[in-house]
């Protein structure tokens, strides 16, 4: 029986510039994958080791949890909700894609230390400072999460337009529960 070789992958892919199906073979490491025939980016691979998130809670106001995790954010959402400590289950504000996630949140928590509660990962300041901190040192937008700077059609306060990771949108007024959901 012949050995398999794990590192390498095959996958078809369509050439925009070309407009053909490409096979491309390619090995753990490659970031580009090109078109044999004319070279153009297939499409590119970025490693994700983990993800830096900004977590909320209704009945912990003005405290932010900022954290990192190697699994879903999803996943340690619950797992920080179901705590019978904890008064209401947290919600996601915003997560990042990380491919150094302990780096990244030891600079973040470096850059926000006057607002750090001591010992803690909860910083009191508001979600959008945080936002862009965690933005500027993973170097990339939030990849789900929610971004208030929306008025409500119905009453005039202030939306929240959530988005995830599979591209669902959804935008909700926390006033009147006014809610517009797109896919």
């Amino acid at each position: 029986m012949a050995a398999v070789n794990h590192n390498l992958f095959e996958l078809n892919l369509y050439c925009r510039k070309c407009s053909q199906d490409r096979k491309v073979i390619f090995r753990i490491g490659n970031t580009e994958l090109l078109c044999g025939a004319c070279g153009s980016v297939l499409t590119k691979i970025e490693p994700i080791e983990g993800y830096i998130y900004i977590l909320t809670n209704p009945r912990l106001d003005n405290l932010l949890k900022i954290g990192c995790t190697r699994r879903s954010v999803e996943e340690r959402r619950a797992e920080l909700s179901s705590s019978t400590s904890t008064p209401e289950p947290f919600v996601i504000h915003a997560a990042f894609r990380s491919s150094a996630p302990e780096e990244d949140e030891r600079e973040i928590h470096r850059q926000l230390e006057n607002f750090r509660l001591k010992g803690r990962e909860f910083f009191e300041l508001p979600p959008k400072e945080a936002t862009k901190v965690c933005q500027y040192v993973c170097g990339s937008p939030p990849e789900t999460g929610v971004v208030t700077d929306y008025s409500c059609p119905k009453c005039g306060a202030e939306l929240q337009e959530c988005f995830s990771m599979t591209g669902h949108k959804s935008i909700r007024c926390q006033a009147c529960n006014f809610l517009n959901e797109e896919i």
